[in-house]
């Protein structure tokens, strides 16, 4: 089961672009595969046909047990936060992608579980909305 964010309007994507960004948490994978990691992806959907297209599909090179979030950026990539790494000694990674999916930034929080992110222009504008 993935978290959802769902980028309705967010001055990034055209309203009715039925695009969906998603941090997968990657718990049946890693069951299967020890080493798997969450994903970033961006879906599209297609209510009348009843399908989904995968649009951007990034690994984040972490494994995060829980929370986390995801948010497009006015540069067509993406930024994902990975929120609750090593229970034993937590720790989160907000990771940014570029619009093909790799990975270009990352920033990492020692020592605290982050529920979610958000990137913003700048610390003086106020947000676009």
């Amino acid at each position: 089961n993935p978290w959802f964010s769902y980028q309705h309007d967010a001055g990034f994507e055209p309203v009715g672009s039925n695009l969906i960004s998603v941090l997968d948490d990657g718990h049946a994978r890693k069951k299967e595969d020890p080493a798997a990691n969450n994903r970033g992806q961006v879906w599209k959907l297609d209510e009348a046909a009843h399908t989904a297209t995968l649009q951007h599909n990034a690994d984040l090179g972490v494994y995060s047990v829980a929370v986390g979030s995801a948010q497009s950026l006015k540069n067509g990539g993406y930024t994902f936060e990975a929120g609750f790494i090593d229970p034993a000694s937590p720790y989160s990674r907000a990771v940014e992608t570029s619009a093909d999916g790799k990975v270009i930034y990352a920033q990492q929080v020692e020592g605290l579980i982050v529920y979610r992110s958000f990137r913003v222009a700048d610390l003086y504008s106020a947000p676009v909305k």
